[in-house]
């Protein structure tokens, strides 16, 4: 009846939640502390719900499953709303979770899915290189770890956002390097910019906004492209939308690139 009247929204067995959760995310952690709490420290948060628990970007992942790894004991066990992964055979401090967790959402999800909470834990010095690598060498007999490792190896601190990290993503497969987060600057004005191309006067910004709300947002980033264009430089700004179009991306450099050596002929 509570559950019913949205009083209360119901978790995992025998646990119940005050209201509705906002979102997946909100739904998927509150999920997790049951039963976190449930389990005490027998397990800790794996996988993607680790990432949740630690506020890194969530792509491409499954929040309908809560992931907990087991600290003792070998065997695995799986029930509607989450599963128990065998313990690891090692003891690990927290970071060292959070660099396993990492490579275990990339493993049981897709690629991106590891590079992008591995681009944030850089990016926020939760983590290093070296970390991950561990991570990877621990879980080199699970599957999914050898795609996870691949992707990493791409793992950028730089990157500011998702969508920085999808793009560099798109970049490679393009087979174009860019570097990303550089500043230029000219008569006591600096900007930083998302990425520019090595071999070109081309500024590559991500934008992730679907719209300005405000009137002085969208003219403070026209001002910027205008003062970035009378440097030399060309501006091709990539969306959400036109991350899944690769080849549109790919044209509009190339158009970048043709404008830029028509000015310096």
């Amino acid at each position: 009846m509570l559950a019913k009247a949205a009083l209360c929204t119901p978790l995992t067995r025998g646990w119940w939640a005050l209201g509705v959760p906002a979102d997946d995310e909100a739904r998927h952690r509150l999920t997790t502390t049951a039963l976190l709490r449930h389990f005490g420290s027998k397990v800790f948060a794996s996988h993607q719900s680790a990432l949740v628990m630690a506020g890194l970007p969530l792509v491409d992942v499954d929040l309908t499953r809560v992931h907990l790894t087991r600290v003792d004991d070998r065997q695995s066990r799986r029930q509607p709303a989450f599963t128990l992964h065998p313990a690891l055979g090692v003891a690990l401090t927290p970071k060292e979770r959070l660099a396993v967790a990492i490579v275990q959402a990339g493993a049981v999800n897709r690629p991106i899915s590891a590079l992008a909470a591995a681009d944030a834990a850089l990016h926020r010095k939760r983590l290093t290189a070296a970390d991950l690598t561990q991570a990877c060498a621990l879980l080199a007999r699970h599957p999914g770890t050898a795609t996870a490792r691949a992707a990493l190896v791409h793992a950028e601190g730089r990157h500011e956002s998702p969508g920085e990290t999808r793009l560099a993503q798109v970049l490679r497969h393009l087979g174009i390097t860019a570097t990303p987060q550089v500043v230029l600057e000219r008569d006591g004005t600096r900007y930083r910019v998302d990425f520019l191309l090595e071999d070109a006067p081309v500024v590559l910004e991500f934008d992730g906004k679907v719209k300005y709300d405000d009137r002085d947002d969208l003219f403070a980033e026209k001002r910027r492209e205008d003062l970035l264009r009378s440097w030399g430089y060309e501006v091709v700004r990539v969306t959400w939308t036109d991350l899944r179009h690769p080849e549109r991306i790919a044209r509009w450099i190339e158009a970048a690139r043709r404008r830029s050596r028509a000015k310096s002929a």
